[in-house]
């Protein structure tokens, strides 16, 4: 029995939902912070734009706050960085991801 209960606790991670700034400027930092709300660790966190993996580079800037929450910083934002972001997390049951999108001055992510 105490195996039985002890596994029904475990469970998948679950993100916390984020979203942009709503004053979001050119030139200006803007962060994200992905944190997982429940599951089991370890986790990983990845990051990606329209589908595409971001890493630290001098446009953007990646770091673990905790083991449970990742943040994604753009350093200056510029009209390419218009598009979607997800934080996707993977833990020992499983994973999730959470999509937010960065619109700037009337643009979409498909810059129209």
């Amino acid at each position: 029995m105490i195996g039985v209960s002890l596994a029904a606790a475990l469970s998948a991670p679950k993100l916390k939902p984020f979203q942009f700034s709503k004053d979001i400027a050119l030139g200006k930092k803007e962060k994200l912070y992905c944190t997982v709300l429940e599951g089991e660790g370890p986790f990983t966190f990845t990051w990606s734009k329209d589908g595409t993996a971001v890493e630290n580079s001098a446009l953007f800037r990646i770091q673990s706050i905790d083991e449970e929450t990742s943040t994604l910083q753009i350093q200056a934002v510029r009209a390419e960085h218009v598009g979607n972001y997800t934080c996707s997390v993977r833990g020992a049951l499983g994973s999730d991801s959470v999509t937010t999108a960065l619109l700037l001055n009337g643009l979409t992510a498909r810059g129209q």
